[in-house]
């Protein structure tokens, strides 16, 4: 046992050092290219994009909130699951560690200290109905999110109203996880880059207010104008310049939304491991679940299992894989277009042979310990596929790659249909309207424009700002290459000396510190004579640093999140992550996307909530589609109860700590429905059955869901409550005099409580 746990430890070992190893390597790519970088993340664009993705994303992330309307009272409201109190317990403790005590507290703030306020401010979860969960309260909060998320959209105030959107909606969904999946956590983290971007330049009313005013002025560059309404610089006959339609904006959220797509359908892919992705079945199974599907497809998918589904299930996991390479095109693309000055061949070979060596190295490392070595088949395959790739390179030419196997047509038609074709037949929420609205951010804005101008059949439309306007920024200062050289190495030393124990941090610190002032000081130096350049960058120099300092380390953040949880990996992952974890949860950008990874489920399963009355029958509640009342086809509208009692059937984690809340729930909303009278007991029962294999439905034919559930369907009680003595199992006198019903003293274990109560004060006095 000692020998294989210090074996383990070794390759733990082993895999840190060589993915530090291939970490050093991709940054000394990029220091390599950082003419490439600077203008790949620190230029303008046009802002047509970003104006149309923040329209249609805000009223997406409405119908995302909308969707859970049936639901707000049970999620969010202290007449729901559970009360503010309680929710700070459950799920937000070390948080509230020095707030007020008790899970019934009637005080929401308690007691607190800065030291608890810190604390809270830690996270990661933050709502404002941890500490005001009324129903009025709760409803007042929904319509803040509304108004919000409505002016963000039209572009009213639309920095501030994207801001407050963002954190309205956070603070709903932070006030309860039961209902979340991949959908929210889309909408959190690419809010999070839209509202970092000036998307309200375009098609928004602060845009339109802005033109009016300015063309009252007599500073417009209008369409039939000077300038075209691109801007004129002063000049005698506009001694102050004309201001154009369309101001340009920094080009890295766009671009950081794009490398954010691509990392969620490379992760999710990656992760879809399991032996029935490999099969084929994937699909099949995915459409046999009675949640999901809109319509029964049981007949189809009998006919189509062993034959066209395989094949669709291939190509949904492979073209996640490899979605990443729009990404690459790009970049190559606009390496082509710019026609930057290239580096060293003899660099850029270096640099790439030492990305490819450490990979290898971590490969040959990791793999082992995980037992996924590839098959021999595995690896002459990925071969051959390289051979391929060289073999098209050297007869086409890299501009064919490019623009074929690199580019957007293949790419986003893939994603379009593969989205498109999802949400036809299957009922996932707004997870693929949102995942089809994120391609638009491959598209530029003037090819928005004229993708608009074409769908009205109007005139062509006005070009974005003049990049040599004078008020942009168009110096020429660039970091000195000993520069960033020295900063890569400070990190690495850094990393090396926390490893061994020592005070990495502050080494690296003190190296990072002496070389910004070196730079400072150069830059001050040339302050007089800075070259220029025709194209222009978002920020000045300062800026410039700043950002592109944050762009690294928040990649580099989200990688070492995303990193797969292999054992060789274990001990490297859990560190590297608690040091990026504060801030990518105090931004909202921390995520998972093992959407059905890495196998679908291949049962379906119910939750069903069985209410025990004072006078011993037993109410169903209908809660699940394992009543034929709730089976309604077409299933158009999502309903999230769904995936709520999915999540409560799990046996660990979330589901499992909510049940008792969840039972406890419907003892007081049966009271509350029932003139005070509290039930007996709920019990939460899970009932299942199996989906039949591909194989056999081929065999013998298709199958009736409800008769293959009356027949093989197979139940479990998860939990009983007994409602007179549990905690928060009867309406609280506040819930009582909300509706008028009859105080607590008409319970008799209550009277008899108090009863006792008040003989021991007559006894004390």
């Amino acid at each position: 046992m000692r020998d294989q746990l210090a074996a383990s430890e070794a390759v733990w070992a082993s895999a840190g050092w060589w993915l530090l190893a291939a970490t050093t390597a991709v940054f000394a790519l990029f220091i390599v290219h950082r003419g490439g970088w600077r203008r790949f993340w620190l230029g303008l664009e046009d802002p047509r994009t970003m104006g149309l993705v923040r329209i249609v994303f805000a009223f997406f992330a409405i119908c995302n909130i909308n969707g859970l309307w049936e639901h707000f009272t049970y999620l969010w409201s202290d007449e729901g699951m559970f009360p503010a109190a309680v929710a700070r317990q459950l799920l937000a403790a070390g948080q509230f560690s020095g707030f007020g005590d008790g899970v019934v507290a009637d005080e929401p703030w308690g007691f607190f200290d800065g030291a608890a306020v810190l604390r809270y401010a830690h996270g990661p979860r933050f709502s404002l109905l941890h500490f005001w969960d009324s129903p009025t309260a709760m409803w007042i909060h929904i319509a803040a999110f509304w108004v919000a998320a409505g002016a963000f959209m039209v572009g009213l105030r639309t920095r501030l109203a994207g801001v407050l959107a963002f954190g309205l909606m956070n603070s709903l969904l932070h006030r309860n996880g039961l209902f979340w999946e991949g959908t929210d956590i889309v909408f959190r983290v690419f809010m999070a880059y839209l509202v970092l971007s000036r998307c309200g330049r375009a098609y928004s009313v602060d845009n339109w207010l802005r033109c009016r005013r300015l063309a009252k002025a007599g500073r417009l560059s209008e369409r039939d104008g000077a300038g075209a309404g691109a801007g004129v610089a002063p000049c005698p006959e506009h001694p102050q310049g004309l201001e154009a339609i369309y101001r340009r904006i920094p080009v890295w959220p766009r671009r950081l939304m794009m490398l954010q797509l691509a990392a969620l359908y490379f992760t999710t892919g990656a992760l879809k491991s399991g032996g029935v992705w490999a099969q084929g079945d994937a699909i099949y199974y995915a459409l046999n679940l009675d949640h999901f599907y809109r319509v029964p497809l049981q007949p189809l998918t009998a006919l189509l299992g062993t034959t066209v589904l395989p094949v669709v299930t291939w190509f949904v996991r492979f073209g996640e894989i490899a979605f990443g390479l729009v990404f690459v095109g790009m970049v190559l693309r606009l390496g082509a277009e710019e026609q930057l000055v290239r580096p060293s061949r003899w660099a850029t070979g270096l640099s790439w042979l030492a990305v490819g060596g450490a990979c290898l190295g971590l490969v040959l490392t990791a793999w082992p310990d995980t037992s996924r070595v590839p098959s021999t088949a595995g690896w002459w395959g990925m071969g051959v596929a390289v051979l391929v790739l060289v073999v098209v390179w050297r007869i086409a030419g890299l501009g064919w790659i490019r623009r074929y196997l690199l580019g957007r047509r293949i790419w986003l038609t893939w994603a379009v249909c593969t989205m498109g074709g999802i949400y036809l037949v299957m009922n996932i929420g707004q997870f693929q309207t949102v995942m089809l609205t994120l391609c638009l951010v491959y598209l530029r804005g003037d090819e928005v424009a004229r993708g608009l101008a074409w769908v009205r059949r109007g005139p062509s439309p006005v070009p974005a700002e003049d990049e040599t306007l004078p008020h942009l920024h168009h110096d020429g200062l660039v970091l000195p290459g000993w520069v960033l050289w020295g900063a890569l190495a400070a990190g690495v030393v850094g990393i090396v000396a926390h490893v061994r124990g020592g005070p990495g941090g502050w080494i690296a610190l003190t190296i990072a510190a002496f070389l910004i002032g070196v730079t400072w000081a150069r830059a001050r130096g040339l302050a007089g004579r800075r070259p220029s350049t025709a194209r222009a960058w978002a920020y000045g120099p300062a800026g410039r640093l700043v950002i592109g300092a944050g762009l690294i380390w928040h990649i580099t953040a989200v990688g070492i999140w995303l990193m797969p949880a292999y054992d060789s990996l274990k001990s490297v992952r859990a560190s590297a992550r608690a040091f990026v974890r504060t801030w990518l949860v105090t931004t909202q950008t921390d995520q998972g996307w093992g959407m059905f990874a890495p196998n679908p489920p291949r049962a379906n399963d119910f939750l069903q909530v069985l209410v025990t009355d004072q006078d011993g029958e037993v109410w169903d509640m209908l809660t699940d589609l394992h009543a034929p009342e709730r089976r309604t086809f077409p299933f158009i509208w999502n309903d999230r109860a769904r995936k709520m009692n999915r999540v409560l059937i799990r046996n660990k984690g979330t589901g499992k700590r909510y049940r008792p809340w969840v039972a406890r729930y419907h003892c007081r909303q049966w009271a509350m429905d029932h003139d005070g009278e509290v039930p007996r007991s709920v019990q939460l029962v899970h009932h299942r059955y199996s989906i039949p294999s591909p194989q056999q439905t081929h065999e013998k034919g298709w199958y009736d869901p409800e008769d293959l559930f009356e027949r093989t369907g197979k139940a479990k009680v998860l939990h009983t409550e007994t409602c007179a003595t549990a905690v928060l199992g009867q309406p609280t006198p506040v819930m009582r005099a909300r509706h008028g019903l009859p105080p607590d003293e008409f319970r008799p274990w209550v009277r008899r409580k108090r009863a006792r109560w008040e003989g021991r004060n007559r006894r004390r006095k």
